[in-house]
Order: C-alpha cells, then sequence, then structure tokens
C-alpha cells in the first residue's frame, strides 16, 4: 500500500479490504465506474488509443525482480529472447524553438535538430532491433510557454513543431494554461475579450495535435460528489476534502487524456500523464478556478489499477520533479514502490528545471533541465515471456548538441567528421519542415523583436531567492512608470537573466513572457506589507519571494536546509521595512515596521500604494495576502509597461545591488 493514509471513498484500498461475495459486485462496479467515457457529460474518454478500456479489479501483484542496471558506455546487446523499449524524455521546453551557442562556441538546442535527432534514433533503433526494438518520445511539461516566437501564435508553432518531432504523448504542464482565451496578449477572459473560454487555447492546441495531452489528476471540481450524491467543498490543489468523496463519477476536461496504451516492439505500454498537484497556484488562477489536480499518488494508484492486465510495461509522465532538498519525484517514486513493486518501469519527470537521475530497485525516473538544451533517454531490455523488465540503464540531461556528443550518451553519439553527429550510427539532420515553419514565424514577429530598450556590458542575473540586479532593475522601471509607493513582482515569474550586448524587445519577452496585468493596489495597510514581507523572506525557492522596488527589508532567514513542507524556513522573520528614500532605492527612509526589540515592535499606521501583477492580486504562488487590498488602476500588461520605460532612456544597463532585500543572519 501507499505509505500516506489513503483519502476516504479511495477505491482501490477499498477493494484490497473488501472480502467477501456480499461486497464484491460493488466493488467490481466502482471499478468499472472509475474514469468511464461518457463523452456526453465532459468525462475524458478513455479509448484504447489514448487511454481506453473498461477498468477491472486489482490482482495481487506478481513479486518483482529488480532490474539490473546496465553500464552505461557498453551498447546494448539483446539476448534471444529479449525486447527493447528506448524512452526519449524532454521537459520544460518553454518556447525554445531556435538553437542557441554555449560560452565555448558550440551550438545546440533547437526544434528543428531535434526533430532529426528523434528520426535518427527510430531509424537506427529500428536497423539495429528489426520489431524486437521500438522508441517512445515524451514530455514531462510546459512545452510553448517562454519565447516571443512561440507565444506570438499561442503554442501554434511549437505544436506544429513537436508533431515534426513525433511526440507520442505529452503533459500539459502549469504553463500551458497560462494562455485562457485565444488571443496572444490576452491571458484571462474579460468583458472585453472575444473568447469566453479560460481554456480556449489549450483546448485548440489539443484537438489539433497529433499527439493526446495526458492528465488523469484534472478533475472539474464541481462533478467531484459525496457518496450521497451532494456537492462537496474541494481544495484546488491535490482535490482534497473534509468529506468522502465518490470518486467514480469525477469528471475530467474533455480535451485531455488519462492514458495511452501503444505497442511498442510487440509490448502494450501504458503511458499515464499526471499534473503537478500546484497548478492552481502557478498559473494564472482565473484560468483553473474550476479544476483540481488530485494527489499524484493517489491518482496514479487508481489510474494503474484500472489498467491491470491491459498493458506490460508501465510508464509515468509527470509535471514535478526534484529540486534541492525538495525531493517529490523520489518521494512519489517511493511511494509508488510500497504500494507495489510493479507500480511502474519508468518516469519522466519536469517542472523544477533541473537535471536528476532518481533510480529505486532498477527503477529511473528522469529529468533533463529546460529549454530545448538537454533531453534524457531510459533504455528497457524486457523479457520477452514473462514482459517484465531485466536490465535498464538512463541518461539524464544530456546536452543536445548540434556537433558534438555529450559524454553520457556516447554509446549511440558519434562524431563521424567534423561537422556531422550520428545518433545510433544514423547521420542527423534537421528537419527541413520544422525550419520552413520556424521562418515563418520569424518573419510575423520581425516588426517587434529589435526594439532597443538599452545595453548591458555584462550579465545581469536573475536570482530566485535572494535580491538580484534584475529584479532591481525591473522593479524600479515599474515604480517609476506606475507611480506607485512600492512596486512588486514575483522572482518566478523572471525567467532568464540579461546577456551581454544590446537588450532588445524580445530579451525582455523571455524574461517575462506572461502577459500578466500592471495593477496598483491601494491604500495598502504596513500589516498587509508585512504579511506579504514575512512570505517572501521564508521562500527558499519553491514558490520564489515576492521582491520591491520603493522599500529596503532586513530579515533573518537560515540556509534553507531545513524547510516545511511547503519549502519555506519556518524559524524566518522580518526585522525592518523602511521606505527607499531615494529613487534608486539605496537608502533607509521612514521606518515602516521594526521588529529588532522582540519587546518592542513598532507597526506604523501608514499606508502605501502597491503595483504589482494581477497574478499576484489573485493570490498567485500562494501570496493570498494581496487579496486584502482594493485595485486602484489597471495599467495594461507589465511587460509592456516596462518595455516603454526603458526605450524612454534606452542606455546602459547595470547588474546593481543596493542591500534592499538583505538578510542579517
Amino acid at each position: 500500500m501507499i505509505d500516506t493514509p489513503p483519502r476516504p471513498g479511495y477505491f482501490a484500498d477499498m477493494i484490497f479490504k473488501l472480502r467477501t461475495a456480499k461486497f464484491a459486485a460493488l466493488s467490481l462496479g466502482l471499478f468499472l465506474a472509475l474514469g468511464c467515457t461518457d463523452a456526453k457529460k465532459g468525462r475524458a474518454p478513455l479509448s484504447a488509443a489514448a487511454g481506453g478500456g473498461s477498468p477491472v479489479a486489482p490482482t495481487t501483484p506478481i513479486a518483482r525482480v529488480a532490474p539490473t542496471v546496465m553500464d552505461t558506455k557498453t551498447p546494448i546487446a539483446l539476448g534471444s529472447d529479449e525486447l527493447l523499449v528506448s524512452i526519449l524524455g524532454t521537459n520544460d521546453i518553454h518556447g525554445a524553438i531556435e538553437p542557441r551557442v554555449s560560452k565555448d562556441g558550440k551550438t545546440f538546442g533547437g526544434m528543428a535538430f531535434w526533430a532529426g535527432a528523434v528520426k535518427a534514433v527510430r531509424d537506427g533503433v529500428a536497423k539495429e532491433y528489426g520489431d524486437k526494438g521500438g522508441v517512445l518520445v515524451l514530455d514531462g511539461g510546459d512545452q510553448f510557454q517562454g519565447t516571443l516566437l512561440s507565444n506570438y501564435s499561442e503554442g501554434a508553432l511549437m505544436f506544429s513543431l513537436l508533431g515534426d518531432v513525433g511526440y507520442d504523448a505529452m503533459v500539459p504542464g502549469n504553463h500551458d494554461y497560462d494562455f485562457g482565451p485565444e488571443g496572444w496578449l490576452v491571458d484571462q477572459v474579460t468583458p472585453d475579450s472575444k473568447d469566453k473560454d479560460p481554456r480556449g487555447v489549450i483546448k485548440k492546441l489539443a484537438n489539433s495535435a497529433p499527439f493526446p495531452l495526458l492528465s488523469s489528476n484534472a478533475y472539474v471540481k464541481a462533478s467531484i460528489r459525496t457518496f450521497d450524491g451532494k456537492p462537496a467543498t474541494i481544495d484546488s490543489q491535490g482535490c482534497g476534502s473534509d468529506q468522502p468523496l465518490d470518486w467514480s463519477r469525477a469528471e475530467r476536461p474533455e480535451f485531455l487524456k488519462s492514458y495511452l496504451l501503444r505497442e511498442v516492439a510487440g509490448l502494450r505500454v501504458a503511458i499515464i500523464g499526471l499534473d503537478n498537484p500546484i497548478t492552481p497556484t502557478t498559473t494564472t488562477p482565473a484560468n483553473v478556478s474550476d479544476l483540481c489536480f488530485r494527489d499524484a499518488a493517489e491518482e496514479y494508484k487508481s489510474v494503474r489499477e484500472s489498467l491491470e492486465g491491459k498493458a506490460d510495461l508501465f510508464v509515468l509522465v509527470i509535471h514535478d520533479g526534484d529540486i534541492n532538498n525538495e525531493k517529490n519525484l523520489t518521494n512519489l517514486l517511493v511511494k509508488l514502490e510500497a504500494y507495489r513493486p510493479d507500480a511502474v518501469d519508468a518516469v519522466i519527470g519536469g517542472h523544477t528545471h533541473q537535471v536528476n537521475k532518481i533510480e529505486k530497485n532498477g527503477v529511473y525516473a528522469i529529468q533533463s533541465g529546460s529549454s530545448g538544451a538537454m533531453f534524457g533517454r531510459i533504455d528497457l531490455v524486457v523479457d520477452a515471456k514473462t514482459k517484465k523488465v531485466v536490465r535498464t540503464r538512463a541518461a539524464a540531461g544530456a546536452m543536445l548538441f548540434q556537433s558534438d556528443c555529450d559524454s553520457q550518451i556516447k554509446t549511440f553519439c558519434e562524431l563521424p567528421n567534423a561537422t556531422d553527429v550520428n545518433y545510433e550510427h544514423e547521420k542527423i539532420a534537421a528537419s527541413a519542415s520544422a525550419l520552413a515553419k520556424i521562418e515563418d514565424g520569424k518573419k510575423d514577429i520581425a516588426p517587434m523583436t529589435g526594439r532597443n530598450l538599452g545595453y548591458a556590458d555584462a550579465t545581469i542575473a536573475k536570482d530566485p531567492i535572494n535580491e538580484s540586479g534584475l529584479v532591481n532593475l525591473l522593479t524600479d522601471a515599474y515604480r517609476r512608470a506606475s507611480g506607485a509607493d512600492v512596486a512588486m513582482i514575483n522572482t518566478g515569474g523572471v525567467r532568464t537573466s540579461i546577456a551581454p550586448g544590446p537588450f532588445t524587445y524580445e530579451a525582455l519577452y523571455a524574461i517575462s513572457p506572461f502577459n500578466n496585468r500592471a495593477v496598483v493596489l491601494g491604500p495598502v495597510k504596513v500589516s498587509t506589507l508585512l504579511k506579504i514581507v514575512s512570505r517572501a523572506a521564508k521562500s527558499c525557492g519553491k514558490s520564489g519571494p515576492v521582491l520591491a522596488s520603493g522599500i529596503r527589508v532586513t530579515y533573518e532567514r537560515g540556509d534553507c536546509k531545513q524547510t516545511d513542507a511547503d519549502g519555506n524556513d519556518p524559524q524566518s522573520r522580518v526585522v525592518t521595512i523602511a521606505l527607499a528614500d531615494k529613487a534608486d532605492g539605496s537608502k533607509d527612509g521612514k521606518l515602516l515596521y521594526d521588529a529588532r526589540d522582540p519587546n518592542k515592535v513598532f507597526v506604523s499606521d501608514d499606508t502605501v500604494t502597491i503595483a504589482t501583477l494581477d497574478f499576484l492580486e489573485a493570490g498567485g504562488s500562494g501570496y493570498v495576502e494581496f487579496k486584502e487590498a482594493p485595485r486602484m488602476a489597471d495599467l495594461g500588461i507589465f511587460r509592456e509597461l516596462v518595455a516603454d520605460e526603458l526605450a524612454k532612456n534606452p542606455g546602459k544597463l547595470e547588474d546593481k545591488l543596493d542591500g534592499r532585500y538583505r538578510n542579517l543572519k
């Protein structure tokens, strides 16, 4: 069983407990109902091609012998009764359509080259192993939100390129919900928006894609009922409730599939998709306000049991992963193994933008960075008679070099000459179809890309939890443009750094690809400001702090090695908050809060105006405190406001720290 208590009404656990004939029919009925289809009622279809078949009652798992972990330096030689399933995995591409160049001059990434690389692997495996080998290509979420080239078409160009690559399936990820209704500068439904569907964009992409979007744990909250058929109070994050829930008739969004059944090398492979349970707080809240995202372990167990006897191998694709001391992916793997040893055979993760290769008793879970720079591969050697994995190996975060081989993949990557790269003995040729689509896309955005916003002599870097020159630059420009006392943005929304050289609108778009509205709140009490700053001071990076222009903050926080379940330092505290006395924020002004003497804490009666993002105003990233303040003004899209402000005087940009957010420990 899973090593955490199952939620009341969880059918899988009920059936294990029901032992008498009196309950047998009920048990089977519950499983047949779990996740079943009803297109008229909006339940996600579970057809054999994209998540189908009638669920069946679970059987006792067959004892599993952990696969042997193979040497990653030796090519795979199959025995006479062995089959090979190779899984190529990516995650968090975030609109990185074009290749880039590293500091040492190596070109890497690019969707056209990746399409050629996948074709080479598929062709090479087919030639080497014939019908005894096969390839799956999967993605762990957040495919298209991130660059002007990708966002301008609202993901249509990226999804067309993903089709050229030949993906078998992918999960959406939290940022695939960012776009809301159709209209590239409209991310949520407004009285003026032509499309009134808060998921218009993702539905359009899902319906046009040659592969399914998998997310078995996304549910329509209003469809979840108690056992007596009454509506239940449901948490958006995790689908939690204090009432026993009847999941048998819970509905999923109609554009998502629970799983995909695919035959590979003569084996039945089930690919199960899960989105991140925290999605409601990491995308535009209004776009998913009617949805909840169920706990990953509970949902996987439910779907896995419904597929008993229908698949030989089970692959999980999930938009979640490990980062620092937050071991979400590792913990999930441990839970699934405790539930049953044959629960899963391979896992493709994502979300955290890290490189991870996690192995538990011969089962690999991998993540491969972000932005199309890397990919991963899991090889499963399967006994053709028992249909069990007997050997496995994995690479994670292998650089997609266009003229070199990452050291992890030299078993199938070779350099026949100075310009070519071979995968599986096949030359990689960039997809001509993809290249043509990319050139057409670049023509569409050409009028916007080169707008001059300044020049940087050196990198102006972002920082996920501390003061950074980049956030200082953005918030200072925002405060000038808004006229507010304070300007605050979340570091999680700052996606990349400023590179040395000309700083253009296209570069700003990569930093801030979200169409968040710039809003002014006020009057804001200092007590509310304190709550916001206190939450920021606790952050060790999971959601990221909110940092500001116009105030100077001192706080105390540990080294983030000991955090709570939310990834925060519970012992942190704010010491002082003062208004900035100078326009550049370089000097303390009027004191608003002082806790240097714990026995005599000062809280000013003053109020301030705060320019922030509508994402935060709605409680995004958990900052519900912003909801306490009324809105005074809407200034348009934050990115456009900052671009106009910087374009007034496009001079030298500096990586400047002034101590406005200072840890005293």
